[in-house]
């Protein structure tokens, strides 16, 4: 059944389903058609045994007896009579055992008990029930027995079970074809699906499915599929956008090594310009360098999807680490940093990932804030979450590019990132590493003003520091 089309399984299974329903009903039905026979026959008995006890009863002597038995009971059609004495002997029974005279005193006595009634089989005359009774009359006590041929109820079980046979066998064959067509009907949107779907390859993801009017499961499996495809169609159109941005951002150091080498191979040249050309050279190998070390970053932490090595961490000293790291720019361009507020905040995270994340941070306000500029950082915390504020008095950042700073190369004026050396992977780097805990991160900025550039990030709490309640980074 494994290589069966899903229509032939449904058709089959709802086959079989039916199949075992019927052979219970047919079954059920069988039985009580054969209880209510067996009421029959018993009643029919009954009636019967009254009868014939009437007439022995009435009998004054033998002959009498003989003559009633012999005009009422000797050509019944659907009963045999036979009367015994109290030796045994018989008085009376009627034609069909006259005529065959093979219903011994052994047989009856043997196989039906006295009051009751049994089914027993006559030589050469098939299945009858035979009931047994004793009757007083003017005469003796007389023993009365019955039999009733069973030849019509079990030629009318046998007709009966053959109705039911043929019956359920048309149920069947009808709901084969009908569990064939229905199935068919059902899977037919589900076929066309899947035509449309091989036809979406990756040139032409931008096609969708036509989505279905009805909301059942087919319009769900649809749905689901569309928004697929459009997950697709956004992660092909972000590799090839940062394949394209890789190459032009590798391509730059290289270029201007290779034009700067170049240059200085024309002529002959002093050893102090030799000098020159050689630190430009390792500026730009050193760009290049932290470049693919920040692209192989992203790639492996994107792989994982988990952070490694969670401790208890605090955010404050990850923070005061940060700025000693920072401490040279920031007196060279004489800023005022403000951490009067800065607490512990003991959270769960990875040292080093949150170190790097509020490195870039740091830096990046430091590059971008005037010379004898402010930088504050401040927070709260309450019991839900740690929040912390990162703000300086910067240009500024255009509305238009808040959305995408946090994009992979990106750079809102190119080149002025390009003077300050960036990669334009810091931010993108920053929120990889805040996703990793489970956090968001945002930004506020005002133009031309540029007073406040703000980075929250929330971060969810382990089971493993019940006591700090849900913890966030803002």
């Amino acid at each position: 059944m494994k290589n069966l089309s899903i229509r032939w399984r449904l058709t089959l299974w709802s086959s079989l389903t039916l199949t075992l329903l019927m052979l219970l009903f047919g079954s059920v039905v069988y039985m009580m058609m054969a209880g209510y026979l067996i009421n029959r026959t018993s009643f029919e008995l009954e009636e019967e045994f009254d009868e014939l006890k009437r007439a022995v009863e009435h009998a004054q002597n033998n002959e009498e007896l003989q003559t009633v038995l012999a005009r009422e009971f000797a050509h019944h059609p659907s009963f045999d009579f036979e009367v015994r004495g109290q030796q045994g002997t018989v008085l009376f029974h009627s034609d069909r055992l006259q005529k065959l005279n093979n219903l011994s005193a052994d047989l009856l006595q043997t196989n039906v008990p006295i009051g009751g009634k049994a089914d027993i089989n006559i030589p050469h005359l098939g299945d009858f029930t035979v009931g047994c009774k004793k009757v007083a009359s003017s005469i003796g006590e007389l023993t009365l027995y019955i039999a009733i041929p069973l030849a019509s109820q079990q030629q009318e079980l046998s007709m009966f079970a053959f109705m039911l046979l043929c019956a359920g066998l048309l149920t069947i064959v009808c709901a084969i074809a009908g569990g064939y067509f229905l199935a068919r009907s059902a899977l037919s949107p589900v076929q066309r699906i899947t035509q449309l779907a091989q036809g979406i390859t990756a040139e032409r993801l931008n096609e969708r499915l036509p989505e279905m009017v009805v909301d059942d499961e087919l319009g769900q499996l649809t749905n689901t599929l569309n928004e697929m495809i459009e997950r697709l169609e956004k992660a092909f159109c972000e590799i090839q956008q940062f394949s394209g941005d890789a190459a032009h951002e590798l391509r730059t150091p290289l270029s201007v090594m290779r034009s700067r080498v170049e240059i200085a191979l024309r002529s002959e040249r002093s050893p102090e310009e030799y000098k020159d050309v050689l630190e430009d050279v390792l500026d730009e190998s050193l760009r290049l360098s932290q470049l693919i070390e920040q692209l192989l970053f992203l790639l492996r932490e994107e792989k994982s999807g988990t952070t490694q090595d969670v401790n208890v961490i605090s955010v404050g000293e990850i923070i005061k680490d940060v700025v000693t790291h920072v401490g040279e720019m920031i007196d060279q361009k004489g800023i005022s940093l403000d951490l009067s507020k800065v607490d512990t905040w003991p959270v769960d995270g990875n040292s080093l990932l949150l170190s790097q994340a509020y490195f870039n941070i740091l830096e990046n306000a430091v590059k971008y804030t005037p010379t004898s500029g402010t930088i504050k950082i401040d927070g709260y915390a309450d019991q839900k979450c740690v929040h912390i504020n990162v703000a300086d008095d910067g240009p500024g950042i255009p509305e238009d590019d808040l959305p995408n700073i946090f994009r992979r190369f990106y750079r809102a004026d190119e080149s002025r990132c390009r003077e300050s050396g960036g990669t334009g992977l810091g931010l993108a780097i920053v929120k990889r590493i805040i996703e990793l805990h489970h956090g968001t991160i945002e930004v506020n900025s005002e133009v031309p003003m540029g007073q406040v550039s703000k980075f929250p990030c929330h971060y969810t709490r382990t089971e493993r520091l019940p006591s700090r309640g849900k913890l966030c980074w803002l």
